[in-house]
């Protein structure tokens, strides 16, 4: 029945289109409730835009999702008018078992006013603002539970903020994800101190050891410059100790390029961090996968098959089942086009056609979704019925209801001459009691046997399946190298606080 809820408010909220413009800097997100993958922001965009949509593409159980051609739902409106401003490079996550997503700050447009926190339910399309808190931009961030922690970035003019100045950060910061409400800082423990500022770096969440990795992006030493690849910063989110890692190695003996904006998840095991793309200190873009072991403090490439996605940074990284979609991103001044690959991380598999569950057999190549009027969400290409207790279409065909229905007429037809049957003999029993009580018991016999044996079939039921070239941060600022701790780049005021 949710499901049946959610679908209605969907269709009554999107509108289909068939591409999304080229963008870096937006943020993507899934939720499994509605089994769609949300979009939000990124650059360019106008002086004036202060509004943009949401965009959701469709992720269905046993289908073919052909993301070469993705059809995109746009969900534009707000009904409370409540939103946040256009923006690029903000905190932005999905929040599992619910309908939400959270987002805060971001760079937005030069008329815009800042965003502090929202949280937006995706069945409803309604934004609720959760905080008044400082914006950040740049920041790296991961969801652990209901915990979101986010490190780094920046805040300054570009943020919305009135601050004038530029600051840095180089502390982990919480929220609560399903109330968008701030939780205490980790502050520095157990003897350890803060690490350098970065931002446009990734983190990840090692469970195993209950670490936070913030891994590459920039930092600011007498200028800006990238952080090293084998300088890991790790904070233990239970015992709030910061260290650095800085005896990783490469199992190759060659560290990955430095980069920021690159993107970096956890795989399944908990076992190896998976980095892709990203940009160098030029502003060129890259496209190699990398792994980063947590036990061993190692990095080795990853050798893959398919045809990779261009060389990007400031995309997206999505991971659903056991696929990692990466979507838009830009390279050198020039924003990637609506081209989105998904990585198979049990193959190693680059493809444009992620197969989820079991699609039907068919004797040829799944074909493309075909077009979906405006105001309806874009099915799947497949015809499976689908595997959840909340989807009641059967998928059948005429035929084999057909079946169904002369199958079970067939069955009344048999149960009827039986009852017959049976009757017949108790009045045979009762008028010759002594000649046929040995008769009777064997019909007996044999009905109780027939009996017990129909109840014995199992039963079919339902079953649950589950940039301009060269484009870097515009951080080229004076000064020495920076202290611990909270950093004013320019000593002002800022606007609200964490």
């Amino acid at each position: 029945m949710r499901s049946i809820i959610t679908a209605i408010l969907c269709i009554g909220l999107t509108g289909l289109v068939k591409a999304v413009d080229p963008s870096w800097g937006q943020e993507c997100a899934y939720i499994s409730l509605t089994r769609q993958i949300y979009c939000f922001g990124g650059e360019p965009y106008l002086p004036n835009d202060k509004q943009m949509p949401v965009y959701a593409l469709n992720v269905t159980d046993n289908s073919v999702v052909d993301i070469a051609n993705p059809a995109w739902n746009t969900i534009p409106g707000y009904p409370n008018n409540i939103r946040p401003s256009a923006a690029s490079r903000f905190i932005f996550t999905g929040i599992p078992g619910t309908d939400l997503v959270y987002l805060k700050g971001g760079v937005v447009c030069s008329s815009c006013t800042f965003n502090p926190g929202y949280l937006y339910s995706v069945t409803t399309n309604q934004w609720t603002q959760t905080s008044t808190d400082t914006p950040v931009y740049d920041a790296s961030f991961t969801l652990v539970n209901n915990n979101l922690y986010y490190f780094g970035g920046q805040t300054n003019s570009a943020t919305g903020s009135t601050t004038a100045g530029t600051i840095l950060y180089n502390t982990v910061y919480t929220v609560v994800a399903k109330t968008g409400v701030g939780a205490p800082a980790i502050s520095a423990l157990g003897g350890s101190s803060l690490p350098q500022a970065t931002w446009a770096s990734s983190m990840v969440y090692a469970a195993t050891y209950s670490e936070l990795l913030i891994i590459g992006g920039q930092e600011y030493a007498n200028g800006t410059v990238p952080v090293a690849m084998d300088d890991v910063i790790a904070v233990n989110a239970q015992t709030g100790v910061y260290s650095k890692w800085n005896d990783t190695k490469s199992t190759t003996g060659s560290l990955p390029p430095t980069r920021w904006g690159h993107s970096m998840i956890m795989d399944s095991s908990n076992t190896n961090g998976i980095m892709f793309g990203g940009c160098n200190e030029n502003g060129e873009a890259m496209n190699d996968l990398w792994l980063y072991n947590v036990a061993n403090h190692t990095w080795s490439p990853q050798k893959t098959t398919g045809t990779p996605p261009t060389p990007r940074c400031r995309h997206s990284a999505v991971v659903v089942g056991n696929y990692m979609f990466v979507l838009f991103g830009g390279n050198n001044a020039v924003f990637g086009t609506d081209l989105n690959v998904a990585l198979d991380m049990t193959t190693w598999k680059w493809t444009t056609a992620p197969v989820f569950g079991t699609p039907p057999v068919s004797s040829s190549a799944p074909s493309s979704p075909s077009s979906t009027p405006s105001g309806s969400i874009p099915k799947a290409t497949a015809t499976a019925a689908p595997k959840n207790d909340d989807d009641k279409s059967s998928g059948l065909s005429g035929g084999a209801i057909a079946g169904i229905v002369i199958g079970a007429l067939a069955g009344v037809a048999i149960i009827g001459a039986l009852l017959f049957f049976f009757v017949f003999k108790k009045r045979d029993k009762y008028a010759n009691a002594n000649n046929h009580t040995d008769n009777f018991s064997k019909g007996e016999a044999v009905s109780n046997k027939l009996n017990d044996e129909i109840l014995s079939q199992p039963r079919e039921g339902h079953k649950d399946i589950s940039p301009e070239k060269g484009i870097k941060p515009d951080q080229s600022l004076p000064g020495p190298a920076l202290p611990p701790g909270r950093i004013m780049l320019e000593p002002v005021k800022p606007d609200g606080g964490f």
